[in-house]
């Protein structure tokens, strides 16, 4: 993560991962490529700060209205919620919750080595096959770096 983006973040009023956070979230997720995701939150103060893009800036469309989960929630998006089991299963890291009220996830894709910001529509599970259609995640920004340097950071929605 580049020093404007840690500036920016700092202002912003979150907290870093502690050692423990780190090495809890490295150990849960053993075949996910977490180390830069983890790294970058270690030395960031991601948790608990809300991001927001506008439509023109979300490439969905959308907009963003996110805040940066906790390392709790992290870990129970991808272990009892849908869409979290099933994005997790194709690596990708659960790390924002939607404040507009849609609910749907955000995360990291660790399977691409600059980790794009993505979010997964609920309804992009199948309730059937239990299996993520991954025709449905909405790409939100092709970097964590470049998702910090586009929004608007704060502790306040």
């Amino acid at each position: 993560m580049d020093d404007v983006t840690k500036k920016k973040l700092s202002s912003a009023g979150g907290k870093p991962l502690t050692l423990q956070e780190a090495a809890r979230l490295t150990a849960a997720f053993p075949k996910m490529a977490v180390a830069k995701v983890v790294g970058d939150w270690s030395e960031a103060a991601l948790t608990g700060v809300f991001f927001s893009l506008s439509e023109d800036q979300d490439p969905s469309g959308l907009g963003v209205e996110m805040q940066w989960m906790t390392v709790d929630e992290v870990l129970d998006e991808a272990q009892n919620a849908t869409p979290g089991i099933q994005a997790s299963r194709l690596g990708l890291l659960p790390v924002g919750k939607c404040m507009l009220g849609s609910g749907d996830p955000y995360f990291v894709d660790t399977r691409v080595a600059s980790g794009p910001i993505v979010r997964v529509p609920h309804n992009a599970v199948n309730a059937d096959t239990d299996v993520l259609d991954e025709s449905r995640i909405e790409r939100v920004s092709p970097s964590l770096d470049a998702f910090v340097q586009t929004s608007s950071v704060g502790l306040d929605q």
